[in-house]
């Protein structure tokens, strides 16, 4: 009987802990978005300033949330994401024209980085 509880408490350990991941997950991706539509609207409003700024918040973010993640799932998209951030912050620094194609590929890139992180048969198997 006590293994039967114990095997109940572990597996009812791993999905809170699934699920909490994912909702962490959800709100870096969402708060990244966020951050590459301030970056997008600083540069079309010439703020270097401010797009320098959001780009370096959103790079921070960013980087914190692959140095969790790791443990998390694969990286493999995530790596590519964090280049682009990279080059995101330069361009923002430079106010290159580059800065808003970048920015939607990012944003691309969030967006089927999140779908991958729901469970489905498809990710699972």
């Amino acid at each position: 009987m006590k293994r039967v509880i114990l095997s109940v408490v572990l597996v009812g350990a791993m999905v809170v802990l699934a699920v909490a991941g994912l909702i962490y997950t959800e709100r870096v991706i969402e708060d990244s978005r966020s951050s590459l539509a301030q970056v997008a609207a600083a540069y079309q409003k010439n703020d270097n300033a401010g797009a320098a700024e959001a780009a370096k918040a959103l790079e921070q973010r960013w980087n914190g949330f692959c140095s969790t993640h790791i443990y998390i799932s694969d990286n493999g998209h995530a790596m590519e994401i964090s280049n682009l951030v990279a080059r995101i912050r330069y361009l923002a620094q430079e106010m290159d024209d580059d800065l808003l194609a970048e920015c939607a590929a990012a944003d691309r890139l969030l967006e089927l980085f999140g779908e991958e992180q729901i469970p489905s048969i498809f990710n699972i198997l």
